[in-house]
């Protein structure tokens, strides 16, 4: 410090640390780990000191977006072993953590094969100490796959042509047509066995018109309409290609419908396999009837006259 100079020593300082007498750990029934389900985790506690434990709260924590909490925990209150541990106490206790069905492109930057990645941690009292924190090891385990079915209708696409035919509002007896759609997106892994199909309404039929994004058309089973293809690749990434399928129906209305707004297709389902996990997916689209309020032309002409 100005023409004064200082030498710097080495301090050396000795803590004693105290081990936690508290310890956590876990494990996730891995079938579980699926989109709109709620993971069960198994904790593992015990106080491995020689002092007594009280007050204990367990749980798990995350920082995956498709966990609805971050973390979840149980105390006393729900389980009243945990409010004194005496030393070599321990137990097990299972925790859910709810998870989101679907996620957006912007809740992740890692669009393939989610891992859910979780950590057991548990809080507690001890003599001379308050709130005391331990954690456990990770654990991570891959998401089965979400997906999302759009399913809808128009009869005007969005440009403003018309991709409809017939009247509108629906007459008895004379033929409507409408294009249904199809999209799957969200998907996170590979999807092999994928299979959609919706069961056309009352006096329903499939013009065969279509278009596809990829594989074969779609083709008529009895009354369902149904698609097929051995695999689809992730859909969630921004870039990728959602994977539409597109084709007509018309609809010819009886004397029975008049006053009604008939469904052109019901009981949409996807199905398929994780290729990852092996686990089995579905989603469900929406019934789509002849009330189409996001087409212009067809909005207020749905009910059959």
């Amino acid at each position: 410090f100005g023409e004064d100079r200082y030498r710097q020593e080495t301090l050396t300082h000795v803590a004693s640390v105290i081990p936690l007498p508290f310890q956590v750990s876990h494990s996730i029934d891995a079938e579980s780990v699926r989109p709109g389900a709620s993971v069960s985790v198994t904790v593992h506690y015990a106080n491995v000191g020689d002092v007594v434990v009280t007050n204990a709260r367990v749980g798990i924590e995350t920082d995956s977006p498709f966990a609805k909490a971050k973390s979840v925990s149980v105390g006393a209150k729900e389980f009243p072993e945990l409010a004194r541990l005496e030393p070599g106490a321990s137990g097990t206790l299972t925790v859910s953590l709810p998870l989101y069905a679907s996620i957006a492109q912007s809740a992740t930057n890692v669009y393939e094969h989610l891992m859910l990645t979780t950590r057991a941690f548990g809080t507690f009292d001890m003599p001379d100490v308050t709130g005391a924190t331990t954690r456990g090891g990770e654990l991570s385990v891959v998401i089965t796959s979400p997906a999302v079915l759009d399913a809808f209708a128009r009869y005007v696409a969005p440009s403003g042509d018309q991709i409809g035919r017939g009247p509108l509002p629906p007459i008895t007896g004379e033929p409507t047509s409408y294009w249904v759609f199809w999209n799957v997106r969200g998907t996170t892994n590979e999807l092999t066995n994928v299979r959609i199909e919706g069961e056309l309404g009352q006096h329903v039929s499939f013009t065969g018109r279509q278009t596809v994004s990829q594989n074969g058309g779609v083709t008529v089973d009895g009354t369902k309409i149904v698609w097929t293809d051995a695999s689809v690749s992730p859909t969630l990434a921004p870039g990728s290609r959602i994977v539409g399928i597109a084709f007509e129906v018309s609809l010819t209305p009886d004397a029975d419908q008049i006053g009604t707004t008939p469904t052109l297709l019901a009981n949409i389902r996807l199905t398929a396999t994780d290729a990852t996990t092996g686990a089995f997916v579905s989603a469900s689209g929406a019934t789509i009837t002849t009330s189409l309020p996001n087409d212009a032309m067809a909005t207020g002409n749905a009910v059959v006259e």
